[in-house]
């Protein structure tokens, strides 16, 4: 699936935000796909955290309430607890970043996807959420400030 983002430079990295993706200020995204909702970190959090290490993931079938800490990424000796933006029943985990978590810093929005959910609140969860022309700016002022 070809998506087209907004692009931007920062100190040699070049970092991308999906247009087809809804962001929280916790650098976690979700993409509205079918009936599901596919979960993922922001291009910046990866570049700010560092190499992905190890990625721990929820078990299928569970259900996430919005803000819940749902998964954990190793990154450079230090772990980072993923927010999910959306509740909802887990239905599928991305198995392949057991044995390739590095997939979250090369590709934070495709092979880096983290797990996908039926939603069981769609419309409420994402009002809170920010849409990529909204999200590109706030990436901008925390790039400014490192």
């Amino acid at each position: 699936m070809d998506r087209e983002f907004f692009e931007t430079t920062y100190e040699g990295y070049s970092l991308r935000v999906d247009r087809s993706c809804l962001y929280s200020m916790d650098e976690v995204w979700v993409r509205h796909d079918g009936d599901l909702a596919v979960v993922g970190i922001t291009d910046y959090l990866q570049m700010a955290s560092g190499e992905a290490t190890f990625v721990d993931l929820p078990e299928l079938g569970a259900n996430l309430e919005k803000d819940e800490e749902a998964a954990d990424i190793g990154m450079d000796g230090v772990s980072i607890g993923v927010k999910v933006p959306v509740g909802g029943r887990v239905v599928e985990i991305n198995e392949d970043l057991e044995v390739n978590p590095e997939n979250v810093n090369s590709d934070a929005y495709g092979k880096g996807w983290l797990f996908k959910l039926e939603p069981s609140n769609w419309d409420d969860d994402i009002a809170e959420l920010l849409f990529p022309d909204a999200y590109l700016p706030v990436m901008l002022e925390k790039l400014s400030k490192r």
